[in-house]
């Protein structure tokens, strides 16, 4: 189950396994072989990822369909779908520049439903000042306390 005092990462949801170390699994229970490395430098037609959050987990959408956790402190990502484009190679993952401050807004709101953070949404588009005034509207503080991570 998710800790309801942050907004999850693969390392908080998958103990014990690095993001690095959860993406090349995945790779392999799929393909059977082990993944190519991370290049140091991408092309610039290579198109990164957008992280979101949803339910109070990092995530982020292929353009395959499939979906995975995303990790803040490992920003790259390969898809594990047979048949997708996107399956050949790695990704950088992009976070948006404000991660503090949107967790913060969004860990403001009260956890429901069985422990799951239902309500602690954020995609891409939407403003600091967008959040807070879904909280205010609801009669919930703009964030909680300003945190370090």
């Amino acid at each position: 189950m998710p800790d309801s005092k942050i907004i999850s990462t693969i390392e908080d949801l998958v103990p014990g396994v690095s993001a690095h170390g959860f993406f090349l699994i995945m790779y392999q229970r799929t393909f059977g072989e082990v993944v190519i490395e991370i290049p140091e430098v991408f092309s610039d037609d290579h198109v990164p990822f957008k992280a979101y959050i949803n339910w109070g987990r990092w995530c982020i959408d292929c353009d395959c369909g499939s979906s995975s956790l995303a990790s803040r402190d490992f920003q790259f990502y390969i898809c594990h779908e047979r048949g997708c484009d996107r399956s050949a190679d790695w990704s950088r993952v992009e976070f948006p520049i404000d991660v503090i401050e949107i967790e913060d807004v969004l860990l403001a709101r009260p956890v429901r439903q069985n422990g799951l953070a239902v309500n602690r949404n954020w995609f891409v588009g939407e403003t600091v000042s967008d959040l807070k005034k879904e909280n205010t509207d609801r009669d919930l503080p703009e964030k909680v306390s300003p945190r370090a991570i």
